[in-house]
């Protein structure tokens, strides 16, 4: 047995009999960035529920465009374990939902809300998704309509300059096709 063989048969018994082991991340903090804060915290207690609905409304501003919840667990950045302080500690005072949401877009504006407010021009970006599917199907209903209703046209029989004889000759080389085994 090799001594990685070793390492790896340990490691998993010890997995295997409840020894608390650390998640193994690729993130920010663990490529050299020196200033990713480690911040544990758990949605136990009874802010939990609070704290991670409101963590999934605040959008982290390191860039990476995710709510501040998951930020920290797939980024590790900075900035997300400062708000997940920040709200914490508002719930821990008794402020509720809507005045700690208030007080993030009074510091960032309404751009660290993930979703935008129903409001002024947002209200384009939540009514536009339903205009386009109501448009498409009256669309494709039309072009149905108009091909079924074509497909009822009898197109008028003209006459052929096609022999009898190659009319036989056609059709027996159809039927010789249909015999075949494709």
């Amino acid at each position: 047995m090799t001594a990685a063989a070793a390492i790896l048969l340990a490691a998993s018994a010890m997995h295997a009999h409840g020894t608390p082991q650390e998640p193994l991340s690729t993130g920010p903090s663990h490529a050299g960035y020196t200033d990713a804060v480690v911040f544990r915290h758990s949605h136990d207690g009874p802010h939990g529920e609070d704290l991670l609905r409101i963590e999934q409304m605040i959008r982290c501003t390191c860039g990476c465009n995710l709510d501040t919840h998951i930020c920290q667990y797939q980024m590790q950045c900075s900035e997300s374990p400062a708000f997940t302080q920040r709200i914490l500690a508002a719930l821990e005072a008794g402020e509720s939902e809507e005045v700690i949401l208030a007080g993030f877009v009074a510091d960032f504006g309404t751009d660290i809300i993930s979703s935008p407010p129903m409001e002024g021009f947002n209200w384009v970006g939540y009514v536009m998704p339903w205009v386009a599917v109501a448009f498409s199907g009256i669309l494709i209903g039309f072009f149905v309509r108009r091909n079924v209703a074509r497909g009822r046209e009898r197109v008028p029989v003209v006459d052929s300059d096609i022999s009898d004889t190659d009319w036989d000759r056609l059709r027996k080389e159809m039927k010789a096709l249909e015999k075949e085994d494709w």
